[in-house]
């Protein structure tokens, strides 16, 4: 009886997908992206994975690159893959139009990552401080870098936990101030 080995290229392998290129697929898999045959159908209505799935990933990489033009990044925040509208919300070259944008978006997640974003205006800061969604406003809380009347305001909150994460963001906040006097003086 013959054995196959699972990194051949046979039909009897399971490893054997055709039209499947096996860098890409590890590429899908490192940075977690789904290829569901939905988004992968072109506007033929033939599915073709590979090409699919490599634009899909290059728009990926793109939304995050600093050297990505501006003009780009603003088609990117219309893109349907919220992945890649996060991703476009975190890259700190986009412009604050383009933030605005992002920072109404129907995802938590890309408004998570125009509220971490470093360049986010402190209007839209404050417009995310008051998001409906607990998880966006758990995020700023979160963040030692958000001015700290945001931070005062978080801990008023309704939602127990976004209070709480707001207030030790704050107790870690004076600690440092209150410690950063002494290292100054053995410095």
């Amino acid at each position: 009886m013959k054995t196959t080995r699972l990194d051949e290229r046979s039909e009897r392998s399971p490893k054997y997908r055709p039209g499947i290129n096996e860098s890409s697929e590890i590429r899908w898999r490192v940075i977690g992206l789904s290829r569901s045959v939905s988004t992968l159908v072109s506007k033929s209505g033939e599915t073709n994975s590979m090409d699919m799935s490599d634009q899909l990933f290059d728009v990926y990489l793109s939304a995050s690159n600093k050297q990505t033009s501006q003009l780009k990044l603003y088609c990117f925040i219309f893109h349907q893959d919220e992945r890649i509208r996060a991703r476009v919300a975190e890259n700190p070259r986009v412009p604050a139009t383009c933030l605005a944008q992002l920072a109404v978006d129907d995802s938590p997640e890309v408004r998570i990552s125009v509220a971490d974003n470093p360049c986010t205006p402190m209007w839209l800061l404050e417009l995310l401080a008051r998001d409906e969604h607990p998880d966006v406003r758990y995020a700023i809380a979160e963040n030692a870098n958000i001015p700290l009347h945001l931070l005062e305001f978080l801990t008023r909150d309704e939602h127990p936990y976004v209070a709480d994460r707001a207030g030790k963001t704050l107790g870690r906040l004076q600690s440092l101030r209150t410690n950063l006097p002494g290292i100054r003086r053995c410095a």
